[in-house]
């Protein structure tokens, strides 16, 4: 559940499937020309943007990435009843060591966390967290 309110362009704070710094996917609200939440990816080239939903809601959002073997579906709800598929990701084996074995910089395994980010050390950003669930569940 996250509270997050950004105003300009090049701050975005949410969820993300993490490799390494040049290797990651992240969901999370951010601003162009509004309020929107976006998917992006990075697997070792730079950032590209997957899915965009727009026009959401002031307020608390509940955001979910529900991974299953190689794929990461992306959620968002308002109540945390209702969900609204932002984007499902395939086949995400740059998320591992054996898709990207180039980048020096890896780890073994894939991290699922939360972030917050700006592109500029000049703009600060708060984004109040209220609580990061981690379950596993059998599908």
């Amino acid at each position: 559940k996250i509270d997050f309110e950004p105003k300009e362009s090049g701050i975005s704070a949410g969820i993300t499937c993490y490799y390494s710094t040049a290797t990651y996917v992240r969901c999370g609200i951010s601003y162009q020309d509004g309020k929107c939440i976006e998917l992006v990816i990075n697997r070792n080239k730079g950032e590209e943007v997957i899915a965009r939903a727009d026009d959401i809601k002031s307020g608390e959002l509940y955001l979910c990435v529900k991974v299953r073997n190689l794929t990461r579906t992306f959620y968002y709800s308002y109540d945390n009843k209702e969900w609204f598929l932002i984007g499902t990701l395939e086949n995400c084996i740059y998320l591992c060591d054996e898709g990207v074995p180039e980048d020096r910089k890896r780890h073994t395994g894939t991290l699922t966390g939360i972030y917050a980010i700006s592109d500029a050390p000049e703009k600060h950003i708060s984004a109040d967290f209220d609580f990061f669930d981690y379950s596993n569940v059998s599908l």
